[in-house]
């Protein structure tokens, strides 16, 4: 797929600002939470809010009407979330509490949290939200990570806009045997048998979540993988997956894929970290629905830009990680 229709959108904002979370709304409109790593000091009552609603043709600072709590007073530590559901845009500073916004220059509703069900015990470590996941419904999932323990799980916020009540689920956690592996020896498997993939992003679509992990196998290889899971975690299919050179390698085999999922559910965006990998540091899509690679061709000039989501029939890119520069390409997606 070659780009074709690519526009530039003006930025005004210093150059140490880098953009840390993006959800486009429509083809043209997109919040962004950025920051300017050259003032720490964002969260204070001071500084203004480092949200920003971006249009085809402008950025503006937006301030956001929510109480922001202390990282030392918050029940878990994270950064404050911003996430999409159907209808909203939803922004979590704590776990016990959500602010939903149908539109997000208005007040917005408040929601209180039932976080029960995540049985956190704070004495013994200190649980952190590693990912905040979307869906085409309001139920999203979160990936959540205790101190000191291998692995991670998906916990789902079930948010209900008519009587405005929100609560956790239950832990989901993958099963190692759904994921076996080969052990040369019984020592191997003594020490590994329970281990399985670590989930690096996660949506959810249609009652499944779908989630890019990453395993280690033996031989210094690692795979990437693209998979379906039902509500339990357990696995439904494995969709895509890339067997990837790690370990103990000189760097200039190492290899490396970064996935992550578009806004309109309709594509894992993979993108190659190292460019020794046989991509070249070309971006890819893997199309969810028709389980096929898009090879991507940038216009003559901005090689530098990367495709960050896709919403609307409207591609998002980015030039170079974490830059403050966007721009937005409406190509016709088909045929590939």
């Amino acid at each position: 797929m070659k780009l074709k229709s690519f526009k530039i959108i003006p930025n005004s904002l210093p150059d140490s600002t880098i953009l840390l979370d993006f959800i486009p709304t429509s083809n043209d409109s997109a919040i962004a939470f950025y920051f300017d790593f050259s003032d720490e000091s964002w969260e204070s009552e001071e500084k203004s809010s480092p949200f920003y609603l971006i249009k085809s043709k402008e950025i503006k600072n937006i301030k956001i009407d929510f109480i922001n709590i202390p990282l030392e007073d918050r029940i878990i530590w994270h950064r404050t979330s911003i996430f999409k559901t159907n209808t909203d845009i939803g922004v979590l500073t704590d776990c016990n509490v959500v602010y939903l916004y149908e539109n997000i220059e208005k007040v917005p509703r408040r929601i209180s949290i039932d976080y029960s069900e995540l049985k956190i015990n704070q004495e013994k470590n200190v649980c952190e939200i590693k990912h905040t996941g979307f869906s085409d419904d309001n139920v999203i999932p979160f990936l959540f990570k205790y101190e000191h323990t291998y692995g991670n799980y998906i916990s789902l916020l079930t948010i209900n806009n008519e009587n405005y009540t929100a609560k956790w689920g239950e832990r989901v956690q993958l099963l190692a045997e759904d994921f076996p592996q080969q052990f040369s020896d019984w020592l191997e498997e003594e020490l590994f048998s329970d281990l399985t993939p670590i989930i690096e992003s996660i949506i959810r679509v249609e009652g499944y979540l779908i989630a890019c992990t990453r395993g280690r196998h033996l031989s210094n290889k690692e795979s990437c993988e693209i998979i379906k899971l039902d509500s339990k975690g357990r696995l439904v299919e494995t969709l895509y997956s890339i067997k990837l050179q790690v370990g103990n390698v000189s760097k200039s085999k190492i290899e490396d894929v970064e996935c992550k999922f578009s806004h309109s559910h309709k594509y894992a965006i993979l993108t190659t970290q190292y460019k020794n990998y046989k991509w070249k540091s070309k971006q890819k899509l893997f199309d969810l629905k028709k389980r096929k690679i898009i090879n991507i061709e940038m216009p003559e000039g901005y090689s530098d830009y990367k495709i960050i989501d896709h919403f609307d029939n409207t591609f998002w890119l980015q030039e170079k990680k974490y830059s403050k520069q966007l721009a937005t390409d409406n190509t016709n997606e088909e045929p590939y």
